[in-house]
């Protein structure tokens, strides 16, 4: 049964894509445009990097009155597969004026876009949030330390205390509401991997273009069986 499924169902997804190939051909719908500022009387002439992009080529750069326009399309799913490319990265595109001033873009495919051809959604500057956020514990133990994941994009240490950076991109899928958790634990040193975790802090981030507000800062202790909203070692004192 599973077999006669995928022998419809895979074709009408080709025949859906490719439908989506010409459709996005015929509007322009398959292309990307990011529009900046120009005027070379005052070196305001940029270049795209064209580093580490591996999802989308510059198809074309041209000027429109003082507006400097670069157009992108992104590669094919065939060929992210034949070269092995994880179509679910997130990249950088930086442009760079004359006088050395960088723009940085986020990129990443449109998952809403259904074709053959990768459409690629950039965010501007002043639609994504990047900032930093360091825990502290209320209990220090040795050999434990703080980790993160979700939205981390770096991380960073000094006098022991970890420096986490987070790059929040709002669109319609996660909206302007995001929830980013850190935790401080032990790995055991069996090789198996786990861990001892003591404490969580779970933080509620509203998004605003590139501005965000911290709405919620909640800490959990763990008390060897589950995580409690207070300290049990408070609780017993």
């Amino acid at each position: 049964m599973g077999s006669v499924t995928v022998f419809f169902i895979v074709p009408a997804m080709l025949i859906m894509m490719l439908f989506g190939s010409i459709a996005g051909v015929v509007t322009g719908d398959n292309v990307t445009k990011v529009e900046l500022p120009y005027n070379p009387s005052e070196g305001i002439v940029w270049e795209y990097d064209d580093v580490d992009d591996p999802l989308f080529d510059l198809v074309k750069t041209e000027i429109n009155g003082n507006e400097q326009v670069f157009t992108f399309k992104g590669i094919s799913m065939f060929d992210a597969m034949k070269e092995d490319i994880d179509s679910d990265i997130l990249m950088d595109a930086v442009f760079t004026n004359e006088n050395g001033e960088k723009l940085v873009y986020y990129v990443r495919h449109d998952y809403n876009y259904f074709a053959i051809n990768y459409k690629m959604k950039f965010w501007s500057p002043d639609e994504y949030v990047v900032f930093d956020y360091t825990p502290k514990e209320e209990t220090t133990v040795d050999g434990a330390e703080w980790v993160s994941s979700g939205y981390k994009i770096a991380e960073s240490e000094n006098d022991g205390e970890k420096t986490f950076t987070y790059l929040l991109l709002p669109d319609d899928e996660n909206g302007s509401i995001f929830k980013v958790s850190c935790m401080y634990r032990t790995v055991m040193n069996d090789g198996s991997g786990r861990y001892t975790p003591y404490e969580k802090m779970e933080l509620e981030i509203r998004v605003s273009g590139n501005e965000y507000e911290i709405k919620k800062e909640k800490r959990y202790y763990h008390d060897g069986n589950t995580w409690l909203s207070y300290n049990p070692a408070m609780k017993e004192g």
